[in-house]
């Protein structure tokens, strides 16, 4: 098939990185890490339901492109989780997901928390995403520095996460 694209992951390893292969078709590749909130109750039910929505989102698609199919299925991922919880008695229950598409020419990444995503390239790691954070915010505003956020007491505060409310803004950008 002409129209099927080969990303590859290619170059020396990292020692949090492995090297890949992966046969893209017309509808792209999809990569997604979702992690419980550790001090919620199901955290693991909760990126467990956004992993499988997402997947059902995505194949359904979008006819406005690849970008808004990824922010469609992500806001349908925390709905899935919203019900869920609120059907089991879970309120609270949430998980942060960041969601990789690599589409054509362009990577669209949807971001909800603070699990990053990262570029690897020429041995070195550029963070494409910005953490949805309480000390992300004081970073930001120049009240702390990165090296004091890494060391606060509200390292840990996450200002958004899938499944804590029925809608959430999902941040979207385009590589």
């Amino acid at each position: 098939d002409l129209r099927q694209r080969r990303v590859a992951f290619v170059g020396r390893t990292h020692a949090m990185a492995q090297v890949a292969s992966i046969h893209s078709g017309e509808r792209g590749v999809l990569v997604a890490v979702s992690d419980g909130m550790g001090g919620a109750q199901a955290g693991e039910v909760a990126s467990t339901i956004a992993l499988h929505s997402l997947r059902i989102g995505m194949k359904d698609g979008s006819a406005d492109g690849a970008g808004a199919a990824l922010q469609s299925s992500v806001e349908g991922a925390n709905k899935s989780v919203w019900d869920f919880a609120c059907a089991h008695g879970k309120e609270g229950m949430g998980a942060t997901l960041t969601a990789l598409l690599v589409h054509d020419l362009f990577a669209y990444i949807a971001e909800i928390g603070d699990s990053r995503a990262y570029l690897l390239r020429n041995d070195r790691f550029v963070q494409l995403t910005r953490d949805q954070s309480y000390v992300q915010q004081l970073v930001d505003r120049g009240v702390l520095t990165p090296e004091q956020a890494g060391e606060s007491d509200y390292k840990n505060i996450i200002l958004q996460a899938v499944g804590l409310r029925p809608e959430v803004a999902v941040a979207m950008s385009r590589v």
